[in-house]
């Protein structure tokens, strides 16, 4: 009886979680523009409309949601750290994966196509994390690696914001070099 009503409110906070997700990381498609180019903003939120850039918003709302939610779901989500690092590796793959797909196809980016795209991303991201966490295999240790992977993910955002490498999934266009909008507000901006 406890494993199934482990589950159940496991259950109800990834549904919480995915809409969480869903409804943050749009928001966070704007946020760089609306705090007026902020680079520390920047870190968080897409600087300009690369694929790369776009990760962020389903990364970092995850991110959010996994330090509000960890307290109310700590004594009977098991692997927890490690399911959100997969979960969030997840989105990071499969994003660009089925972009690039598409847009093959179409020899451009569909709006609606990147949405449902996200919200596909943000679902499968709540699938692989109820599955991990309501597993009743505990494996010792397997958090810890979650949360060096989660600070790996975090990390690789703010290197890659400052100094993209020079590879498509960084570039917003092909004329367009990437990373200089944040590192002229990191040289130029006073308003940190």
């Amino acid at each position: 009886m406890f494993y199934k009503n482990k589950n159940n409110k496991i259950l109800k906070s990834t549904i919480i979680g995915v809409i969480f997700i869903i409804i943050v990381g749009s928001l966070l498609h704007f946020t760089y523009k609306f705090s007026n180019n902020s680079p520390i903003v920047g870190l968080f939120s897409p600087i300009n409309e690369s694929v790369w850039e776009h990760l962020k918003m389903a990364v970092f709302a995850s991110i959010f949601y996994i330090i509000f939610e960890y307290k109310f779901v700590k004594d009977y989500a098991n692997n927890y750290f490690f399911a959100k690092a997969v979960a969030s590796l997840s989105t990071m793959i499969v994003i660009p994966l089925l972009f690039y797909i598409y847009t093959s196809f179409t020899g451009k980016s569909i709006l609606f196509i990147d949405i449902l795209i996200y919200i596909v991303a943000c679902v499968l991201w709540g699938i692989i994390n109820y599955k991990i966490t309501s597993s009743k295999e505990i494996y010792s240790n397997i958090n810890g690696l979650g949360i060096i992977l989660l600070l790996i993910i975090i990390l690789s955002f703010f290197i890659f914001t400052i100094s993209p490498l020079n590879l498509p999934i960084f570039k917003e266009n092909l004329s367009n070099p990437n990373g200089l909008l944040i590192i002229n507000n990191l040289i130029n901006n006073t308003n940190i």
